[in-house]
């Protein structure tokens, strides 16, 4: 697996401020059950994402998904949901929540990489979120408890991304 921390220097020319991981997760057991309270039988996995962030001098907010070998970009004015952003719509959606719940809005450099193997169904998408939402605590300087991060994801999912997220993928990557 590549080195986050050379890519995010190769591609801002500097080194990231914080870099997070967070692990994939597999349901073996409730996957359809959540929604109706019942029971959820999941483990994390030793695959992971990891996100390497550092601040900006202008209001640009920058996204470089590595192992894509795609770049996305935007300005905290122009911070909203986008389709063709895909994957970089999770980070997004971290910051978006951070700057409505009073978090001086910074512009960011953003570099993932990672090896959960995405479309099977193994909390990909939980785990780049958790891990932007662990990344940006940090850069920022802020004091969330692992639940309130989880909470931060699946309100950033549902309010930025206007889709319904498990609880329980986040909460098991966290815990």
């Amino acid at each position: 697996m590549k080195d986050i921390v050379a890519l995010h220097r190769a591609e801002y020319e500097g080194s990231p401020d914080v870099v997070a991981a967070a692990p994939g997760v597999v349901k073996m057991l409730g996957e359809q059950t959540e929604a109706s309270d019942g029971l959820v039988l999941a483990a994390a996995l030793s695959f992971d994402i990891r996100v390497a962030v550092s601040f900006r001098r202008d209001s640009s907010l920058r996204f470089f998904a590595a192992d894509l070998g795609e770049r996305k970009r935007t300005s905290l004015g122009n911070l909203k949901f986008k389709r063709e952003d895909r994957w970089a719509n999770y980070t997004k959606s971290i910051l978006d929540g951070l700057f409505k719940s009073g978090v001086a809005p910074k512009g960011v450099n953003v570099t993932i990489s990672g090896d959960i193997p995405t479309g099977v169904s193994l909390a990909s998408s939980a785990a780049l979120g958790l891990a932007s939402a662990l990344a940006l605590k940090e850069l920022f300087g802020l004091s969330l408890r692992p639940e309130e991060l989880v909470e931060l994801c699946r309100k950033a999912e549902t309010d930025f991304m206007g889709k319904t997220s498990a609880l329980y993928d986040s909460m098991t990557s966290a815990l």
